[in-house]
């Protein structure tokens, strides 16, 4: 319980200084590369300096110098702006640790794929990281762009081709619209109980009812062409049911995925009308 707690609390820390110090990187970016376009070069400036540029902030005037090697006297207190970025880079890798490395059983392995332990996958990642930054530091910045880039169209090729049909399951709401498409009515109309995704109503139709076992049994004795999805939670009241008014059905196909909202697996059957193609 401890445990969950301070990882909580490490997370929602790490987060926010991570984002706290990004933005002041950023932000101090961004003022410098405005200051090197804004220099002026001038007649009375010191040797080695490219050029000036007068601001006012605050109701104060600043006169700023950039010099392109250091001067030959430096000053006794320099600031130097490497913080933000070294604070955004050191509190990133620290939220990798607690979110991933922490609950790697969670967002690392996947025993369907690789039967890794949770320190192995760990160390796998952590090997990964080392091996890109050397050749980073190998090839420089261009050469290490232009892969980065090559992997980034791979791997949008293997989210779109290999990935994305895996997830069919994860959207039954689709694959139950597609039911009611390949009806060969021409106003299908459709009852769903013990599923109550609002996708479902999106993409079915906004007159798709979302009710119980019973009240779908008896919008399926309602007409033609009508469908009833019944979770297999809800089959056994919705059998009762049409026996009870005698309804004529046929079973069609059973489509088997997770309800996103609850993240539990489900089943759903699709029952007809008996008047229904």
């Amino acid at each position: 319980m401890w445990g969950s707690i301070l990882t909580e609390w490490a997370s929602l820390i790490f987060r926010w200084l991570h984002v706290v110090a990004a933005i002041g990187w950023i932000g101090s970016s961004f003022y410098f590369i405005h200051l090197d376009l804004s220099l002026k070069p001038g007649h009375d400036l010191p040797q080695g300096v490219q050029g000036e540029a007068w601001q006012v902030h605050g109701g104060g005037f600043y006169r700023i110098v950039k010099y392109l090697v250091a001067p030959a006297t430096m000053p006794d207190e320099l600031t130097w702006f490497k913080w933000e970025a070294y604070t955004t880079w050191l509190s990133g890798f620290a939220l990798m640790v607690v979110v991933y490395y922490l609950d790697a059983e969670l967002f690392l392995v996947d025993k369907s794929v690789l039967d890794l332990t949770p320190l192995q996958a760990g160390l796998f990642s952590f090997a990964s990281l080392a091996l890109a930054w050397l050749l980073y530091e190998a090839d420089g910045a261009e050469r290490s762009l232009l892969r980065a880039t090559a992997g980034m169209v791979m791997l949008a090729i293997g989210v779109f081709a290999i990935i994305l049909p895996w997830l069919r399951p994860v959207f039954p709401s689709v694959t139950l619209a597609r039911v009611l498409r390949n009806a060969g009515c021409e106003h299908p109309l459709a009852a769903s109980a013990g599923y109550e995704e609002p996708s479902l109503v999106f993409l079915a139709g906004t007159e798709t009812r979302l009710t119980d076992a019973a009240s779908a049994a008896d919008f399926l004795n309602g007409g033609a062409c009508r469908f009833a999805f019944i979770e297999s939670r809800q089959e056994r009241a919705f059998a009762l049911r049409a026996e009870a008014i005698g309804l004529q059905y046929t079973r069609g196909t059973r489509v088997d995925g997770y309800n996103i909202s609850t993240g539990r697996p489900i089943s759903i059957a699709v029952f007809a009308s008996a008047g229904a193609p």
